[in-house]
């Protein structure tokens, strides 16, 4: 056996911590710390263990921004109805109709499915001005055809007006509203008048903003002044005995005179 080697002259001896020794394992070469217990630890068992790192299908991307990449109308529907809450989405949605309604062939088959859609989300986001701007150019948009004008028309009609009647004061929605109403009169001028007219019998409702609407509509000699004239006389005579709808009617055929 090895003889014990002295420690040189003017230095103390080595000696290891008490009741903890720290050995080379001979077959995994793995360094070792054992305690008093016996119990053996490794090293790399002691260390923080690594942050992860994230997954980058894990980080939510917003269905807004890839709207715009998107060439079909069905699956512009079909974004819209997924959701509906996403207030940003809908207006994206709404710009993506606005673009793709160009596409007559392709609108013809779901331009009822389309209006649809934008009627749930002017319903929706009734008090956001932006919002009801887009949804009644949009609606404008895919009546541009003669023919899909005409089959829209009784689902399209209530959304301009509701839309243009939430915001009686703002002048870009009333001129969008115009043009929108005056693209619904290429299925027939004379449907526009009487669900124009017909919303005068709502309580609490705007007049004012029906009847500028449909004396623009008669300057532009899209409506027939005859027209909202017979309308008016009829709803006055279906309900004599209401003072307050006979007032409204008075005060639009002064506005219109």
């Amino acid at each position: 056996s090895a003889a014990p080697v002295a420690p040189a002259p003017g230095t103390a001896p080595a000696v290891a911590p008490r009741g903890r020794t720290t050995s080379l394992d001979s077959t995994g070469g793995s360094l070792q710390r054992t305690n008093s217990a016996t119990q053996t630890v490794e090293w790399k068992d002691q260390l923080p263990p690594l942050p992860r790192r994230p997954s980058k299908t894990a980080v939510p991307v917003s269905a807004a921004g890839v709207v715009n990449d998107i060439d079909s109308l069905a699956m512009v529907l079909e974004l819209m109805q997924s959701k509906v809450n996403d207030e940003r989405l809908q207006r994206a949605c709404l710009m993506a109709i606005t673009r793709l309604s160009k596409d007559v062939v392709s609108l013809r088959p779901l331009c009822l499915g389309v209006i649809s859609a934008i009627a749930q989300s002017a319903a929706r986001g009734r008090q956001d001005l932006t919002l009801q701007r887009m949804a009644v150019s949009a609606l404008s948009s895919v009546a541009y055809a003669h023919d899909v004008a005409a089959l829209v028309a009784p689902l399209a009609l209530p959304v301009v007006i509701e839309a243009a009647l939430a915001f009686p004061e703002d002048g870009k929605l009333q001129s969008n509203a115009c043009e929108a109403f005056a693209r619904l009169a290429q299925g027939g001028s004379n449907r526009v008048v009487y669900t124009m007219v017909k919303y005068l019998s709502v309580s609490g409702v705007v007049f004012q903003v029906l009847c500028d609407a449909l004396q623009r509509l008669c300057e532009n000699h899209i409506c027939q002044g005859h027209h909202v004239l017979d309308e008016l006389i009829k709803l006055s005579d279906g309900d004599p005995s209401n003072l307050e709808l006979q007032r409204r009617v008075a005060l639009s055929l002064n506005r219109l005179s």
